[in-house]
């Protein structure tokens, strides 16, 4: 069995010209969510090129392709995400963004890349186990949307496992990153308006002021993490804006606020979904104000890699790249919709390495500067590839 996942590195090392192209060429084009349509059909050109069945499901951006098997044999999902975000791009490379005020900060183009290099070395592989291998590139992933629509478009339909991964900069590029259970937290957004009543600044005592309201509200939900979630659970309640008045000596009648929760598991959620809704109403009231809620929601679930599909997925980067290159994965607060495949059936998602070894400290997602290490487009295809044959050969006890 070795023997196939040398033959893997061995294709994606040989395509590596090819595959920087590839990458070089979307980090061009970069496109936001919902609006992949260039992508799209630069993608599905591709997959046709290589041999794959592009299969009709209506989407508007995104493509979900095939290399048929034989039925009866284990269906494999491999996700990529292809949009990018409203950045101006500062890094000076030679393949920098044409599109203004446009970049592939998140590293989707290299994204791209793996999904494309993937295709194309699993079907050139004379000896490719017998089951279906299918292609998931998503759009919209930046705004945790995508992958629902794939899903109800049937995308996953007849999948057994579901494997995708996300380039991470401080982490080597050749380095991945594999663990069990949560890796990536769920997502919430909260909005709500604090109503008081205006006035003159130097008359405080004829209005409802909403600032006094406002601190409090802002300094209780700092102590919702700290003295209500148990201190050996993960969570994060941040407010990102507040909004409110128009000149210093005039009390304004209301101000907005707005933020984001993250946590992994869904009764955590659940407290600060709750305690968030009695501080601020409490917080409110105490200070003569009302509340209007504009937003209180839970947005996608954690990313919660599955045993099995873990276990395969790092015996699969084992046999191609060697226990050496494998690292524990170390959760992060962000969240990514691939969980919504993982709702649905067993998936694992990786962190592979970006990061140019004597950058690791350099700029990060969704930094103007930032640009993935191309020393990982060949490894992420390779990766991808070698999750769809472990899967399908069951390789792992």
């Amino acid at each position: 069995m070795s023997n196939k996942f040398d033959d893997i590195m061995r294709s994606a090392r040989a395509l590596e010209p090819e595959l920087r192209q590839i990458r070089e060429h979307f980090h061009r084009h970069p496109e936001l969510s919902g609006e992949e349509y260039h992508t799209s059909e630069e993608i599905s050109r591709r997959l046709e090129a290589a041999g794959c069945e592009i299969m009709d499901l209506g989407l508007d951006t995104g493509v979900v392709a095939r290399l048929p098997g034989k039925p009866g044999e284990p269906v494999i999902a491999l996700r990529a995400d292809i949009d990018a975000l409203p950045l101006t791009e500062r890094t000076g490379l030679p393949y920098e963004s044409e599109s203004s005020g446009l970049m592939h900060a998140c590293g989707h183009d290299a994204h791209i890349s793996w999904g494309l290099g993937a295709a194309l070395i699993l079907a050139s592989m004379e000896d490719r186990p017998p089951g279906e291998i299918r292609f998931l590139f998503q759009p919209s992933e930046e705004k945790t949307s995508g992958a629902r629509v794939l899903v109800d478009a049937g995308a996953l339909r007849g999948v057994d496992y579901v494997f995708g991964g996300h380039n991470k900069p401080d982490l080597p590029s050749g380095v991945v990153g594999i663990s069990e259970g949560y890796l990536m937290a769920s997502s919430g957004r909260f909005s709500f308006r604090v109503v008081g009543k205006g006035g003159h600044g130097a008359i405080p005592h004829l209005t409802i002021d909403p600032m006094p309201a406002v601190g409090s509200i802002i300094s209780g939900i700092q102590s919702i993490v700290a003295r209500n979630v148990n201190p050996l659970d993960s969570a994060v309640i941040s407010v990102g804006a507040i909004h409110s008045g128009t000149a210093g000596n005039i009390i304004p009648p209301d101000a907005e606020i707005a933020g984001t929760m993250r946590s992994f598991r869904p009764e955590v959620g659940d407290l600060i979904e709750t305690r968030l809704r009695d501080l601020v109403n409490g917080a409110a009231a105490t200070h003569g104000c009302s509340v209007e809620w504009l937003a209180l929601e839970r947005g996608v679930s954690a990313v919660n890699n599955h045993p099995e599909a873990t276990r395969i997925a790092r015996a699969s980067v084992s046999d191609l790249l060697g226990e050496e290159k494998i690292v524990e994965a170390v959760p992060v607060m962000a969240s990514e919709d691939f969980s919504v495949y993982q709702e649905r059936v067993p998936g694992c998602f990786l962190w592979i390495g970006s990061g140019h070894p004597d950058r690791l400290d350099g700029p990060g997602w969704h930094h103007p500067e930032f640009a993935a290490d191309p020393d990982c487009i060949p490894v992420g295809a390779a990766i991808l590839a070698s999750a769809a044959v472990g899967a399908m050969t069951r390789t792992v006890e």
